[in-house]
């Protein structure tokens, strides 16, 4: 993050960037950082799923708001009130599935967030009404690639309502200038 963070072109475009809340903790001095040295153009946002890298369905019974009220002890302490939240495959089809009803409920009644970025591949809003939940929209490829990809998703839209998009990039092989040309 701290590489990707120094880039030039950092700021250049409006960016949610993922870090972890637990870091008021484990790196105060790393949290600060980030947040002083963001530009209007940076949004730091909690991910993923709260206080840790998890996947909500995965937790037996209730225990899910256990985990819910730790995130939000951490979302307090450090302003964040957007998630990125993974969802699971369907086992039968290792397609993605919407969050649990149960884990949406637990995220809505036991944290103070005002959205949620899905895991799911496909985009789109996925849930409104308290907890807007839009889905996070992810194709592999370069920028030129990924442009081609959301020409097409776009290219579905009737032009009559509203249509949103998370555009997840990944990290691991783009950099803010990759970001900018999508951007252009």
């Amino acid at each position: 993050l701290r590489e990707l963070w120094d880039h030039p072109d950092r700021g250049r475009v409006p960016t949610n960037w993922t870090i972890s809340p637990v870091l008021a903790d484990a790196g105060p001095a790393i949290y600060r950082y980030f947040q002083k040295t963001a530009t209007a153009n940076d949004l730091l946002i909690c991910g993923p799923s709260g206080a840790g890298y998890t996947y909500g369905g995965s937790w037996p019974g209730a225990s899910f708001a256990d985990y819910s009220d730790v995130s939000e002890r951490y979302l307090r302490r450090t302003g964040l009130d957007l998630v990125y939240a993974y969802n699971q495959r369907n086992a039968s089809d290792n397609g993605w599935v919407p969050i649990d009803g149960a884990v949406l409920e637990t995220y809505r009644a036991r944290t103070s967030l005002r959205g949620i970025i899905q895991s799911w591949e496909t985009g789109g809003i996925l849930g409104t009404g308290e907890l807007p939940v839009i889905g996070n929209y992810s194709k592999p490829g370069n920028a030129a690639e990924y442009k081609q990809a959301l020409d097409a998703h776009v290219g579905d839209w009737n032009g009559e309502s509203p249509f949103f998009i998370a555009a997840g990039i990944n990290a691991w092989n783009w950099n803010p200038h990759d970001i900018v040309e999508l951007a252009a």
